[in-house]
């Protein structure tokens, strides 16, 4: 039987959402929850891997308690906690992999996790957590090694070893390829799962615009999109991380802003509105890439996004989303549909129709798996 193992940072707030301690809870508990979640790609794409024959796992690197609690089921002492959430910047640091791996740190967990498990892919999906040094050491314990990353590029010796990097982004597998390093374009997708268990009969869609997502200097025309929006719609929610609170509060908005939603809980609310709004940031350089596409339509609500390159290979525009070009289009164009429900439910069914049968991670998985069998494996 192959074996794979993705390992899967996660944003320290989901993290911290979970109220896990390694004190009180096991290994098992750790993967049950992450499980439940669906927080991240990893857990659906493991679980569609194991679909298809495969033994999988998921670790997640900058999880303290979770790699705490593995290291004493496994009889290795217990780690030190200090500087733990900055394996990408001590990766950058030139001391080498060999002498980063033997301290009971955050690399040294990662490589006795590998060297236990002998996995014949690891799937990497945090680039700036190893360097060159790391991957050649796990490569004595491992078979492929792969990258998935859909953000700014790390350094060239980050990136120095992988077999194969995975992007949703054209552009980033075209700045790969000069790498010198093999990449294919492998777009995100949808956990069916999360569609499946969930009731609509208990959740009717009364919300009539969503916004999940962060505010960042990343995503400079987020807020003046918003802006617009709320301008134009009066039942209309706004989710994101702790700093775009603070930026709605200072653009008069934080009547909207109703705090963090991560994983199953961001699921209900999609599920519970009528229209998703979203938004590419400047790292997708005008193409359609992200995942809130697949996790919008996918829970059946209408997606609305910015019009971008290559959009007509995912969804059919009007029929099974709808777009806009600027914030003012888009708060033009929310109210019009919002009094034509027959015209909502028509593209939300068709949208939700395509990405259950196109873009969920069982495609995603088997896509890879044939990718795999091309390089090498």
């Amino acid at each position: 039987m192959k074996k794979i193992l993705f390992l899967d940072s996660y944003y320290q707030g989901f993290i911290e959402s979970l109220g896990l301690t390694s004190d009180l809870n096991t290994l098992s508990e750790f993967r049950d929850e992450i499980s439940t979640n669906r927080f991240g790609t990893g857990t659906a794409l493991s679980t569609e891997f194991q679909r298809l024959g495969w033994q999988a796992e998921v670790i997640v690197p900058n999880f303290f308690q979770m790699q705490t609690a593995w290291r004493h089921e496994h009889g290795l002492g217990k780690p030190i906690r200090h500087g733990w959430n900055y394996g990408p910047h001590i990766a950058r640091i030139p001391l080498g992999g060999q002498l980063i791996s033997r301290l009971p740190h955050i690399h040294q967990t990662l490589v006795k996790q590998i060297e236990h498990m002998q996995p014949d892919v690891v799937y990497v999906q945090d680039l700036n957590l190893l360097n060159a040094s790391l991957i050649k050491t796990i490569k004595l314990s491992a078979g492929l090694i792969v990258g998935e990353i859909a953000s700014p590029l790390p350094p060239r010796k980050l990136l120095v070893g992988y077999d194969l990097i995975v992007s949703a982004l054209d552009p980033i597998v075209d700045e790969i390829t000069k790498l010198g390093i093999e990449s294919r374009w492998v777009p995100l997708g949808f956990d069916l799962n999360n569609w499946s268990d969930f009731d609509a009969s208990k959740h009717p869609r009364n919300v009539d615009v969503v916004f999940i997502g962060s505010i960042s200097r990343l995503q400079k025309l987020t807020l003046p999109l918003i802006a617009a929006v709320a301008n134009t719609v009066d039942n209309f929610s706004v989710y994101g991380p702790t700093s775009t609170g603070r930026a709605m509060t200072d653009a008069s908005l934080s009547h909207i802003y109703k705090g963090e939603a991560w994983g199953s809980r961001m699921f209900e609310i999609l599920g519970s509105s009528k229209i998703s709004l979203n938004r590419h940031g400047e790292i997708a350089q005008g193409f359609a890439t992200n995942m809130r596409m697949f996790e919008s339509t996918g829970m059946g609500a209408l997606l609305l996004t910015d019009a971008t390159k290559k959009l007509d290979r995912l969804f059919i525009e009007n029929q099974e989303l709808l777009t806009y070009s600027s914030p003012v289009e888009a708060a033009g164009v929310i109210p019009e549909v919002l009094k034509d429900l027959d015209r909502l439910e028509s593209v939300a069914n068709s949208g939700q129709r395509r990405t259950h049968a196109e873009h969920t991670y069982a495609n995603r998985a088997e896509r890879l798996q044939e990718i795999f069998a091309e390089i090498k494996l």
